[in-house]
């Protein structure tokens, strides 16, 4: 018998870039904050718990390079931890991101964060564009 795993979302969206360049901004220091949160850069290895400034505290779990990671994500006024993965994959040269985040307790909370990762990709989208132009 599964286990139920909770409310869960998806968002994604497709950049005019390449997987490996959209990797690598996002696990530099100014891509992590974006996704992330500001976080003490070298805390995040695999396995090892991170805070953001932001109060948000997790751990990477998964990495796989080229593909996706996955981690346990917590922001400071919950009581347990939900789980998201960033999944990147090339659609025709193109890099299109994915959070799938998991573990939610209700619709609330769903609609909630469903909001926040969709201004998640747009603050990704800025910042890439930003970079394109030189800034």
């Amino acid at each position: 018998k599964m286990k139920p795993i909770g409310f869960q979302l998806g968002v994604s969206k497709t950049f005019s870039i390449s997987c490996d360049d959209l990797w690598k901004f996002l696990l530099s220091e100014e891509g992590l904050e974006v996704w992330l949160g500001e976080i003490n850069f070298d805390e995040f290895e695999i396995n090892k718990p991170f805070k953001t400034k932001q109060g948000v505290e997790g751990k990477l779990t998964v990495f796989k390079l080229d593909s996706h990671l996955r981690l346990a994500w917590k922001p400071k006024n919950w009581e347990k931890s939900s789980f998201v993965e960033m999944r990147i994959t090339n659609l025709k040269g193109r890099a299109r991101i994915l959070f799938h985040q998991t573990k939610l307790y209700e619709k609330e909370q769903r609609k909630k964060k469903k909001k926040y990762w969709v201004n998640i990709i747009l603050n990704i989208e800025n910042k890439l564009a930003e970079e394109k132009n030189g800034r």
